[in-house]
């Protein structure tokens, strides 16, 4: 839950001050892993949080995809159970299990796509602690049997 635990690993995101602009940012925090956005219409900031522990000195496959205003996070091809929050800290998980009944709604925004750091000023990188062996970025959802057939087959 100490911010120096957490990890930048994809996102499209900018920090400005106290003012965060997110389309979307994957990070790992502490042994969770956690989406975040804000919501295009609301401007208001969420996060859907893992609930069971990543390993971090094994290498995982992680999976985030979006389909119809909901998330799924998968770490090496298993769904994984979430808690949400509405607000800018995501050590609180205010909404439970239930996701904003809104949906995922990402915000349109020039900001770069960053890997292994966040986009924001010195000190507030948050920068991965780890490799990353590969990343692929996809214009659509990912279905289930799509999310295990690329974990079958991927080697590290």
């Amino acid at each position: 839950s100490n911010p120096g635990n957490w990890h930048q690993i994809l996102g499209k995101g900018s920090i400005s001050g106290s003012t965060e602009d997110d389309n979307y940012q994957l990070f790992q925090m502490g042994n969770k892993l956690v989406f975040e956005w804000n919501d295009r219409v609301t401007n208001t900031h969420y996060q859907a949080i893992t609930q069971n522990p990543v390993i971090g000195s094994e290498w995982n496959y992680v999976t985030a995809s979006i389909s119809g205003g909901a998330i799924n996070i998968y770490n090496n091809g298993v769904r994984q159970d979430l808690v949400y929050n509405q607000g800018l800290d995501p050590r609180s998980s205010s909404l439970g299990g239930t996701p904003p009944a809104v949906g995922i709604r990402l915000k349109s925004n020039t900001n770069p796509v960053t890997i292994g750091k966040q986009n924001g000023p010195a000190g507030s990188e948050f920068y991965y602690r780890g490799d990353i062996g590969a990343l692929s970025l996809y214009n659509r959802a990912l279905t289930p049997a799509e999310i295990a057939q690329n974990y079958e087959g991927y080697r590290a």
